[in-house]
């Protein structure tokens, strides 16, 4: 279980590195 909710973790950290990317995409095209 342990070693499960690490890997969450890390998925859920991934996931918020590439919505940041692509916030910065979306905000170079706005501007």
């Amino acid at each position: 279980m342990k070693s499960v909710s690490l890997s969450n973790n890390t998925v859920k950290r991934r996931i918020d590195d590439i919505a940041s990317d692509i916030n910065q995409i979306i905000a170079i095209f706005c501007h």
